[in-house]
C-alpha cells in the first residue's frame, strides 16, 4: 500500500502539518508563553568571568581569540586549541571522511544499512487533551513509528563543530548539514 501511495501520503502529511498541526502547534506555544508569569529566560552578559569558561580562549589561537573578542592571552593554555585544530584539520573538518568513516559504519552497525538508520516500533506517542476544543476536536494524538531515515551520510558543508561564538563567550556553535554531501 505504502508504495502505491507513496506520493499521495507524503504531500497529505505535508499539507496536514502546514495547515493543521503547525497552527495548533504555535497557538500552544504563545498560549503556554504569555498565559505564565512565572516563565522567562535568564540572560546572560558575555564578559569574562570566574565561573564561566571563555571559549574563544579555550578553543581559538591566541590571535584568532583576540578577533573574536576573547582575551587572546591563552589564559586555559594551548592544548585543547591545538587538539581541537588538529581533529577538525585532520578528520572532523572534513564532511567526506564523517560520512565515510563515521556515519556510514554507525548506521551499518544500527540498521545494516550504511546511511539509513530504522527505528521500529513506537518511538512517540503524545496525547494532547487540553484546549482542543477550541479547535473543534474532541482529542488530539500524535504517534510515531516505524520511522526509516535515509541518506544520513550525506553530511555536507558548512560543518561547525566546537565553533566559538563571537558575540558570547561561553557560547558554542555546533551546525551539521544533511542531504548535501557527497554519496
Amino acid at each position: 500500500v505504502f508504495d502505491t501511495y507513496q506520493e499521495k501520503m507524503v504531500e497529505a502529511v505535508a499539507l496536514i502539518i502546514d495547515d493543521t498541526l503547525r497552527p495548533l502547534l504555535n497557538g500552544a506555544i504563545i498560549d503556554a508563553k504569555t498565559d505564565r508569569d512565572d516563565v522567562f529566560c535568564n540572560i546572560y552578559e558575555s564578559k569574562l568571568s570566574d565561573t564561566l569558561i571563555d571559549f574563544r580562549d579555550l578553543f581559538l589561537g591566541e590571535e584568532e581569540a583576540k578577533e573574536a573578542g576573547g582575551s587572546g592571552d591563552s589564559p586555559y593554555g594551548d592544548l585543547l586549541s591545538f587538539a581541537k585544530k588538529f581533529l577538525l584539520d585532520e578528520f572532523l573538518g572534513n564532511s567526506t571522511i564523517i560520512n565515510k568513516e563515521l556515519v556510514r559504519p554507525v548506521t551499518k552497525s544500527l540498521s545494516g544499512i550504511e546511511g539509513t538508520i530504522v527505528l521500529s516500533d513506537e518511538i512517540a506517542n503524545i496525547d494532547v487533551v487540553d484546549d482542543v476544543e477550541r479547535f473543534g476536536l474532541d482529542e488530539l494524538g500524535l504517534s510515531i513509528f516505524d520511522a526509516k531515515f535515509d541518506n544520513i551520510d550525506t553530511v555536507g558543508d558548512p560543518l561547525l563543530i566546537l565553533e566559538p561564538n563571537n558575540t558570547n563567550s561561553f557560547l558554542l556553535n555546533n551546525a551539521a548539514i544533511f542531504g548535501v554531501g557527497p554519496k
